[in-house]
C-alpha cells in the first residue's frame, strides 16, 4: 500500500534507524526503495545490509532533490513517501497519514 523511498545523502549513520522504524509501523504493507545521491563518494558508508533490503539504485553524481523524485516513479504502490536522511518516523507515523487521508482530501 505504501512505497517509503530513503535517501541517501550526507547521513548514512541514520538509514539503519530509518529502515527499523518503517518496518516497525503499525501498517504492514510497505515497500522500502533506497536512493543513493551521490555527496564526495560516500555511498560506501551506507550500510549495505540495509541498501540490500531495499530496491535500491545510486547515482554516480549528484543529481540533486530531483533524482529521488524520479527513483519514486518506479513504486507501484498507491501511496508514496519521499524522506529526507534525518527523518525518524514514529510507530503509528504511517497510520495517522492513511487515517488522515480518509477523512481529509
Amino acid at each position: 500500500m505504501i512505497t517509503v523511498v530513503l535517501n541517501g545523502f550526507k547521513r548514512p549513520h541514520t538509514l539503519p534507524e530509518q529502515y527499523e522504524a518503517i518496518k516497525s509501523q503499525t501498517v504492514d504493507d510497505i515497500d522500502v526503495m533506497f536512493w543513493g545521491n551521490i555527496f564526495d563518494d560516500n555511498i560506501d558508508d551506507f550500510p549495505e545490509g540495509v541498501i540490500n533490503k531495499c530496491t535500491s539504485a545510486v547515482a554516480n553524481k549528484n543529481l540533486g532533490t530531483w533524482g529521488r523524485f524520479m527513483f519514486a516513479l518506479l513504486a507501484k504502490t498507491k501511496y508514496v513517501c519521499i524522506m529526507d536522511d534525518d527523518t525518524i518516523p514514529g510507530k503509528k507515523w504511517f497510520e495517522n497519514c492513511l487515517q488522515t487521508m480518509e477523512t481529509h482530501r
